[in-house]
């Protein structure tokens, strides 16, 4: 009886298919790991949209909304890593409910936006390491 082969281009779909339920399981446990997620799929999936509305309505960008406090301390260092760091402002607004003073004229400002909640931050103690970030 001839054996049944799998044909070489399903193989990597079943890979694929594996290492994503892994990664999804893995982020369920670890905060860290559900935040990246979020981020990469919000940023894969929004990259070319210019309506922040829409950035901000996308359903990886409410999940770390709904991460609530424990998405903080990684949403404050995407502030310095990102390369929009106004992105995660409604989000944080949403989170703390603070919202952060800038001088006249510094609003479209990316550096001082950052700046801004980094201080605010600062002032209200929200610095604390969190204990599954470095797990991943």
């Amino acid at each position: 009886m001839a054996r049944k082969t799998t044909p070489r281009s399903a193989a990597p779909k079943d890979v694929e298919t594996v290492l994503a339920r892994a990664i999804e399981e893995d982020a369920a446990k670890n905060p860290c790991a559900r935040f990246r997620l979020l981020v990469s799929q919000w940023e894969r999936e929004t990259g070319g949209c210019s309506n922040p509305h829409k950035r901000v309505a996308h359903r990886a960008y409410r999940g770390i909304v709904a991460m609530g406090w424990a998405a903080v301390p990684f949403l404050l260092d995407e502030l310095t890593a990102s390369e929009d760091p106004d992105a995660w402002g409604p989000a944080l607004r949403e989170i703390t409910g603070e919202c952060i003073s800038l001088a006249p004229g510094e609003s479209g400002r990316l550096d001082r936006v950052a700046a801004a909640w980094l201080a605010l931050a600062r002032t209200r103690g929200w610095f604390v390491a969190h204990p599954l970030a470095g797990s991943m």
